[in-house]
């Protein structure tokens, strides 16, 4: 019997590929599980519409993030940190406090990712890699500058 996968099933296929399966599978566990539906030739062109929208989004959003990733790529991110006598950071700069300065500067809810080792505890200018999804990387500049403190009189 021929189905399209609703979710992934380990062992047969992923999220709308269509399958042929024996009729017991798909009958006893598949189909009354809602892992599965039959594959008749409407649901199979609906399918492919479906996928073609999709392929079509993904498309607009990779060259959307392309743009967006040369964009930060220009930028610096600067951080002011406490330091010491020495210039020793006090505290470090994790992958989220750049991941917030990226999602600031994009103006937009944004899921990236920042790769990260270890987070940043010396002042000085690093590259970083970041990866905005649908395949698109892209590094940015970030800067741990010391904080200046207020002078009290």
């Amino acid at each position: 019997m021929r189905v399209i996968l609703l979710k992934d099933v380990r062992g047969i296929g992923r999220k709308l590929e269509i399958k042929e399966v024996s009729d017991g599978y798909a009958r006893n566990f598949l189909l009354p599980r809602g892992l599965a539906k039959a594959a008749d030739p409407n649901s199979v062109k609906n399918l492919e519409a479906k996928k073609a929208g999709q392929e079509e989004e993904a498309r607009k959003m990779r060259s959307s993030l392309t743009v967006l990733a040369k964009r930060l790529e220009s930028e610096k991110f600067v951080f002011p940190v406490k330091t010491g006598s020495k210039n020793e950071v006090f505290g470090s700069v994790t992958a989220g406090d750049i991941r917030e300065k990226i999602i600031a500067a994009a103006r937009a809810d944004l899921e990236c990712d920042v790769v990260l080792d270890k987070p940043l505890r010396a002042v000085g200018n690093f590259k970083i890699a970041v990866r905005y999804g649908y395949g698109v990387e892209g590094r940015i500049d970030v800067e741990l500058v010391p904080a200046t403190l207020p002078q009290s009189k």
